[in-house]
C-alpha cells in the first residue's frame, strides 16, 4: 500500500505579504528548461530555450533523473485533461511560467520534507488571472501518474480544483527527493 498526503487550496485573489515571506523561507530555485520543453512539446507550445548541459556523469545521471520528472509532470498533465474530458470540461492550456512556479515549489518541498501550498503562487503566476488554485502532494517515487491523479480526484477539495470549469490554463511540477519521495504540484487559473 502507497501512503499519501494531499493537500488543496483555492484563491479569488492574491496572498497577504506575511505568506510571501513564507514562500521565501524556502529559498530560491531556478527553473527547469527541459521540464517546460517537454510540457510545451505535449501542449503545442515552449517559450524556453535549451541551456547547455554539461557531459560529466553527474551531469548525465541528473539528465536522466530530469527526463523522468519531466515525463511525470507531462503524464500527470494529460490525465487531468482526460479526467475533465470524461467530466465534459474542455482541456486545460499548458502554461509555462505556471508550471515553472509548480516545479520551483515541488522542488522546495522535497527540500524541506514538509508538505504545504506555496502561499505566494498567485503572485508569482503570471498576472491578469481571475481564479487560481493549487494542489499538491506527497507520495512516493513508486506511484504512477495515474496514482498520483487519483488520489487528486478521490479527494473532494483536489477534484474540484481539477474540474473548476472556469480554470483555462494548468501548470505542473514534479521532484524526486534523495529520500525517494515524490511530490507534485498542479496549479489552475483562469486568464
Amino acid at each position: 500500500m502507497i501512503s499519501a498526503i494531499v493537500v488543496g487550496a483555492a484563491l479569488a485573489g492574491p496572498t497577504t505579504a506575511s505568506a510571501q515571506e513564507s514562500a521565501e523561507a524556502f529559498g530560491s530555485s531556478s527553473s527547469s528548461c527541459s521540464f517546460i520543453q517537454q510540457l510545451g512539446s505535449l501542449f503545442g507550445s515552449s517559450d524556453c530555450e535549451a541551456s547547455p548541459r554539461s557531459s560529466t556523469p553527474d551531469r548525465a545521471a541528473d539528465q536522466t533523473a530530469d527526463r523522468a520528472a519531466d515525463q511525470m509532470a507531462a503524464d500527470i498533465a494529460r490525465l487531468t485533461n482526460e479526467h475533465r474530458r470524461r467530466n465534459g470540461l474542455p482541456p486545460l492550456k499548458f502554461n509555462a511560467d505556471m508550471s515553472e512556479v509548480a516545479q520551483s515549489w515541488s522542488g522546495r518541498l522535497a527540500k524541506a520534507g514538509t508538505l504545504s501550498h506555496n502561499p505566494a503562487y498567485s503572485k508569482e503566476i503570471p498576472q491578469g488571472w481571475r481564479v487560481a488554485s493549487e494542489n499538491v502532494l506527497q507520495n512516493w517515487k513508486q506511484a504512477s501518474a495515474d496514482q498520483l491523479v487519483k488520489q487528486w480526484i478521490n479527494s473532494p477539495g483536489h477534484n474540484a480544483n481539477m474540474l473548476n470549469p472556469d480554470i483555462t490554463d494548468i501548470g505542473v511540477g514534479y521532484y524526486v527527493g534523495p529520500d525517494g519521495r515524490a511530490w507534485a504540484t498542479q496549479n489552475f487559473a483562469r486568464y
